[in-house]
């Protein structure tokens, strides 16, 4: 690897406008099995890149905003 060639940090979970699955399920504190099941159903939007599916960041932010009555 040569000098020019940098080793950019993965951006945090806070910064990336779309989080996979597991990530999300993470953030809820619930199954990532149950993130899936929910997408399918429509209760969470999904995004799929190639076949992997990402729910926007700002989905997440406007669950919590709107249930905290901010």
């Amino acid at each position: 690897m040569s000098e020019q060639t940098a080793m950019v940090p993965e951006p945090s979970i806070v910064e990336r406008v779309a989080l996979s699955v597991r990530e999300v399920a993470q953030l809820l504190g619930v199954h990532r099995n149950t993130v899936y099941l929910q997408t399918q159903r429509g209760a969470i939007p999904v995004v799929y890149v190639g076949t992997k599916p990402l729910v926007p960041r700002q989905w997440i932010d406007e669950q919590f905003r709107s249930r905290s009555g901010r």
